[in-house]
């Protein structure tokens, strides 16, 4: 199994154990990939990708799929690879990371379509 399916599961074992699991459809795989095909609109988006180069690439298409007056939610958005099995990726640079993770916070503030707090629990 991999670490994504591992997560994928962990993750739906929270969402039953919520008493939301219904609510919720969870898609394993690229999200480079994926994200772009989405047609739907969405209540809530929550972005966990564990490449954090990736946080600023994938935000245009995330916020398109909300609706109006809805949700989008980015997980460590903070502090990069802190407590992170970061070994598994390949071309990992952790400045990078952080960078990518600045331009993102940035793009986030400046975004006209969004309010965006910053919840400093764990990495934000």
């Amino acid at each position: 199994m991999s670490s994504h399916e591992q997560s994928a599961k962990q993750a739906i074992k929270n969402f039953k154990h919520a008493d939301i699991a219904e609510l919720i459809k969870v898609i394993i795989g690229d999200a480079k990939g994926i994200i772009p095909t989405l047609k739907k609109s969405f209540d809530l988006t929550f972005q966990d990708v564990g490449d954090k180069k990736l946080y600023p690439v994938l935000l245009n298409n995330l916020v398109t799929l909300l609706k109006p007056g809805e949700v989008f939610l980015a997980e460590d958005s903070l502090l990069p690879a802190r407590d992170m099995n970061v070994s598994k990726y390949e071309d990992f640079d952790q400045v990078k990371w952080i960078e990518s993770l600045e331009e993102f916070n940035k793009l986030i503030a400046h975004c006209p379509y969004l309010s965006s707090p910053i919840l400093l629990i764990g990495e934000g």
